[in-house]
């Protein structure tokens, strides 16, 4: 269509030329701008290619190399990049000394653009793998290590907690750590027992024990908050962990008293033996120090007392 329009131009140019002159061939100056015109239509192209240079591939956005996952979840690992000409990103894997081709026990591959995505991860999918990005001026490559971790397969573990001793009017603050694969429910209870003789059993079919739940706060489930306990407050907080998997729970027993019991010295050298020890050396040199400044200002004392006796009597 462009070349139609460049010939008519031409001839409605040539044609007004011919009736200006006569002499002049129509055919010849058709030619020569249609020549004309084509080469520059050439130069335009040409520096418009030159504009366009070619670049080797290098990655757009820094990746991390460690990914840490757990058994089931999505990997997706990515090497964007930037080329021209366009460039092409090939994926190898080794669990040994050298990369070979992708393949797993278990699932397959996923290839979008310039990443690769694996479904359902297991501990055997961890290796090392490699992303090659090349085009016709060269290539570069990207390492990532994979660590898949299997899960842990049972009911949450809580972490046993020792019985507290507060004063009457503080604050008590008891952290519930619960070790669990899949995301567990926490919550706090208080069990209270008509027949304190009997031992504590969290057993739904006990009918001696009162639960009543706690509120914590909703970002911090685990974390139990008592402000200005009273002697009301005493008695055992059980803290419940629950999953898919299975539930668990742990107690601990609140004391609350009036005043904090006296320590005897042998209790403060079982607790803490090196700093019993250091405040006993402290106390020791400070005695001393102050027995030696003592002595050296009652000498200066009776020296004054004797120069003076001496003049007295000279005189």
């Amino acid at each position: 269509m462009q070349r139609l329009l460049i010939v008519i131009f031409i001839i409605t140019s040539s044609s007004s030329s011919q009736l200006e002159d006569p002499q002049v061939d129509p055919l010849s100056n058709c030619l020569k701008k249609y020549n004309s015109l084509r080469q520059q239509a050439k130069l335009r192209h040409d520096a418009e290619v030159r504009t366009l240079q070619k670049q080797l591939p290098k990655f757009t956005k820094p990746s991390n190399r460690l990914q840490h996952l757990v058994s089931g979840e999505t990997l997706i690992l990515s090497c964007p990049n930037t080329a021209n000409p366009p460039a092409n990103t090939s994926w190898t894997f080794k669990r040994g000394e050298d990369y070979e081709p992708l393949q797993r026990d278990i699932g397959g591959y996923k290839f979008r653009r310039w990443s690769l995505i694996m479904t359902n991860v297991i501990s055997m999918d961890s290796a090392m793998y490699k992303c090659t990005v090349c085009n016709t001026l060269g290539c570069i490559d990207f390492e990532f290590t994979v660590v898949v971790i299997d899960r842990l397969r049972a009911s949450p573990k809580i972490k046993k907690m020792d019985n507290k001793t507060a004063l009457i009017n503080t604050r008590v603050e008891v952290k519930c750590d619960v070790l669990s694969d899949a995301k567990a429910a926490v919550e706090w209870i208080r069990v209270m027992q008509h027949n304190h003789s009997r031992p504590l059993k969290l057993d739904s079919l006990d009918r001696d024990l009162v639960r009543l739940p706690l509120n914590t706060t909703v970002d911090q489930r685990e974390l139990l908050l008592l402000n200005n306990v009273t002697h009301q407050d005493e008695g055992w907080y059980t803290c419940v962990a629950s999953s898919s998997l299975g539930s668990s729970n742990a107690s601990f027993y609140l004391q609350v008293i009036d005043h904090l019991p006296y320590l005897y010295v042998s209790d403060l050298y079982r607790s803490d033996p090196m700093g019993f020890t250091v405040t006993i050396g402290m106390i020791m040199l400070l005695i001393l120090l102050g027995t030696a400044l003592v002595l050296v200002y009652r000498v200066r004392r009776l020296r004054r007392q004797n120069a003076l006796a001496v003049r007295s009597f000279s005189i």
